[in-house]
């Protein structure tokens, strides 16, 4: 949701914007960070991904931890 609509405002304010989400775009993948980050060439990148599902996490925590850290990892190291 945060991400949809940061999306809109900055496209109403005449940015241009590439929101990418699942299945396409995968954080915990850096593989597929890096190849998006090459072919769009981003002037910034924004990440709103989260594993949010705060009693889920607790019986999959290394999903939440790919996501969460990892996925963040994966994102500032393609930038």
């Amino acid at each position: 949701m945060l991400a949809r609509d940061l999306c809109e405002t900055l496209t109403q304010r005449g940015h241009e914007v590439v929101g990418t989400d699942l299945p396409d775009l995968d954080i915990t993948r850096g593989e597929q960070i890096l190849d998006c980050c090459r072919r769009v060439i981003p002037g910034a990148v924004v990440n709103c991904a989260a594993y949010t599902n705060v009693d889920r996490a607790e019986s999959e925590p290394e999903l939440c931890y790919a996501v969460n850290h990892g996925g963040a990892v994966n994102i500032a190291n393609a930038c």
